[in-house]
């Protein structure tokens, strides 16, 4: 049998994230996140993270061996067009199977090359964080140094055995995965959290991320925009989130001239009598198919398109914004999709008064040349 090293685990890793260039989307319901927040566009690589706690009927995918997408996309006002059944492969011949974790941060063996495979507690492994999946948006960015505050959920519990992010043993190290900035630390979590042998209860790892101070922070999206602890999966626990990465224009077999506005799609076991997870209406009383918005109002050929700039970011008090060529209108939108501040464009550069906004994430929208352009930022 082949030995499995650590350049080998990096390579796993790498071919679980790929290379990301990711630029804008609403949120879609409850029960499933698509990443990068507020910005996802169908020609970049986007994650889509299903909470299988939230799916309707309640917890229905909780104990499947396997999690699979069946899905098509919304082109123009006509939903589920180029349909990809949960037992097909995509255009690209991309599997439909989701990968039983977030893609912010991963538990990731060092005795197994398979990525299914869930990592025991009395194990060495690897907890990888990669700051660009992270919530708030830019909490880790620039970080000299990241931390992991962390602790395991024991007989049900969660943050047992705590080991706080100004524990010397916290810090992590610097890894670059494809171009991308990311953090590992290697541990054996029974040791490092200073587990007892009698307690074998063990099911996952509790954490959040900072670079030292509670102030600059990357922990796991909500499907709303918010921030929530990371769960990591160990071995004999259930796992909550299950994550795809992908592009939509090569999965889909789109002809000439589409542009995908959204993802339509359900979740099941891999058989449609194996359990199925799809969103719940809005009224609580039933189910009904998920439905992610992307972006784009446009086709966006390029990043170079997506190229003003705003800063600083984070920001206190005034926003700039330059690079405005073509630009008529500027829009900034909530973590709930309302609108908070809107101005017309007649410059290459403007400013934006944004003290009265409330701490949290926002979306600027510019309009202009038949396209919408996007950008996040967090005001403190």
């Amino acid at each position: 049998m082949k030995k499995f090293t650590f350049s080998n685990l990096i390579v796993l890793i790498a071919f679980l994230f790929s290379a990301i260039n990711l630029n804008a989307q609403s949120y879609p319901q409850e029960g499933l996140t698509v990443l990068p927040f507020g910005n996802a566009q169908p020609d970049q690589k986007v994650a889509l993270v299903l909470d299988v706690l939230a799916t309707c009927p309640d917890s229905a995918l909780l104990n499947a061996d396997s999690v699979m997408m069946h899905s098509g996309v919304t082109i123009g006002e006509d939903h589920w067009q180029h349909i990809v059944e949960f037992n097909q492969t995509g255009a690209n011949g991309q599997t439909t199977k989701l990968y039983p974790f977030s893609p912010g941060a991963m538990l990731v063996s060092m005795a197994s090359q398979d990525p299914y495979t869930p990592v025991s507690p009395d194990e060495m492994c690897v907890v990888v964080v990669i700051p660009r999946w992270t919530a708030p948006a830019g909490g880790l960015d620039g970080a000299d140094t990241v931390y992991m505050h962390a602790g395991v959920e024991i007989n049900g519990e969660a943050w047992q055995n705590v080991v706080p992010f100004d524990n010397p043993n916290a810090a992590m190290s610097p890894y670059e995965i494809n171009g991308e900035q990311a953090w590992i630390k290697i541990l054996t979590p029974r040791t490092y959290f200073n587990i007892p042998d009698s307690i074998t209860d063990i099911t996952a790892i509790n954490c959040v991320f900072n670079a030292g101070d509670w102030d600059h922070k990357g922990g796991d999206w909500t499907h709303d925009g918010g921030v929530q602890d990371f769960r990591l999966q160990f071995a004999g626990g259930h796992a909550y989130k299950y994550s795809m990465i992908y592009t939509p224009n090569d999965f889909y077999a789109l002809e000439d001239g589409e542009v995908i506005k959204g993802i339509d799609c359900v979740f099941n076991a891999g058989a449609w009598d194996a359990g199925e997870g799809k969103a719940h209406n809005e009224a609580g009383d039933g189910c009904e198919d998920f439905y992610a918005p992307l972006g784009t109002t446009g086709i966006v050929d390029n990043a170079a398109q997506n190229s003003f700039e705003i800063y600083p970011n984070p920001v206190n008090d005034v926003l700039s914004i330059t690079n405005l060529n073509g630009a008529n209108e500027i829009v900034i939108y909530d973590a709930t999709g309302k609108t908070v501040l809107s101005q017309p464009v007649n410059s290459d550069k403007v400013t934006i008064n944004v003290s009265d906004l409330h701490e949290g994430m926002y979306v600027v929208n510019i309009y202009g040349n038949g396209a919408v352009k996007a950008k996040k930022f967090l005001k403190r």
